[in-house]
Formats: structure tokens, C-alpha cells, sequence
């Protein structure tokens, strides 16, 4: 079987890993103070992405299964699949750019995560463009057939013979 009929499932799994590893992650950085009986201390905070991109998470969820999907339907079906892993990375680009939005809007440090939600989106729609442009079948296996130099082989011929 070839790599680029896997590579559209391969790629929609990863990356919906990504985006459900960053959703999670702490997207904004920042310290907050408080008093304890009259002594002022300072805790680290980190704010997760799901306060900002509260459905990143069900997009994370829907490009794996989308790639489990890719792997295992062949023809049309995998064709109209592609199309819905495509649509659904989409969605999940526009819903984790609007969460960045909110995120550089808030007080703190914006952390590494919410870009790799970003990429763990664009690459749930890549797949989904791979699974449509790509095959819709893997190709026969070569152990299979007999090549046309082979079928004229001496040695072919002998075992094939019948007595």
C-alpha cells in the first residue's frame, strides 16, 4: 500500500492529537497576587484554551475520528469523509483564530499553545484536501500480479507447469 493513500488519515489523526493537546494547554501566561494575612503573594497562573476556544476540543475530536475514518473507507465514501474532515478543519481554524483573538485580548503572556491549536487545525483541513485529491483505493499488491518480463522467465514456467 502506498504512503499517499495513508498520509491523509495519518495526517488528520496527528493533528487532531495537536489540536486536542493545545486546546488543553495554557494559552495565556500571567501572575496574580493576593494577601495572606497581610503578606502579599504572587501565584503563576495559566489560563487554559478552553476558556477561549471552548469547542476546539470537539474539533480535536472530530479530526481523529475523521482519520480513522480516511483509513478505513475506500472509494466514494472516503471521498464524501475527506470532504467532511476538509469542512471540519475549516471550522476548526475559524473557531481557534477567534479563541486567539480573545486570548491576545487578555492580561497575561500569550504561551506556544494557542499556535499549535492553529497548525493542529490547518492540518485537519490539509488532510481533508489530501483524502479528496489523493487515491481512493491503495493500489493492488505487487506479490500479486506477475510482471510481463517474469511470465516469459524460464523458471516461471517451470513452476507453473502442471506435471
Amino acid at each position: 500500500m502506498t504512503r499517499s493513500f495513508w498520509a491523509a488519515a495519518a495526517l488528520a489523526i496527528v493533528a487532531g492529537l495537536v489540536l486536542l493537546v493545545a486546546a488543553a494547554g495554557g494559552w495565556v501566561s500571567g501572575e496574580e497576587a493576593r494577601d495572606m494575612g497581610g503578606v502579599v503573594v504572587t501565584e503563576p497562573t495559566s489560563t487554559p484554551g478552553t476558556r477561549f476556544a471552548p469547542t476546539a476540543v470537539v474539533f480535536g475530536l472530530a479530526g481523529l475520528a475523521g482519520g480513522v475514518l480516511l483509513g478505513v473507507l475506500r472509494g466514494m465514501p472516503r471521498r464524501l469523509a475527506g470532504a467532511v474532515v476538509g469542512l471540519t478543519g475549516l471550522g476548526a481554524v475559524a473557531v481557534v483564530v477567534v479563541g486567539l483573538g480573545r486570548a491576545a485580548g487578555a492580561d497575561g503572556i500569550l504561551g506556544p499553545a494557542p499556535y499549535a491549536a492553529v497548525a493542529g487545525a490547518v492540518g485537519i483541513a490539509v488532510a481533508g484536501a489530501l483524502a479528496l485529491r489523493g487515491p481512493a483505493r491503495p493500489p493492488a499488491r505487487s506479490r500479486y500480479r506477475v510482471e510481463g518480463e517474469q511470465a516469459e522467465d524460464d523458471e516461471w514456467d517451470l513452476a507453473t507447469d502442471q506435471e
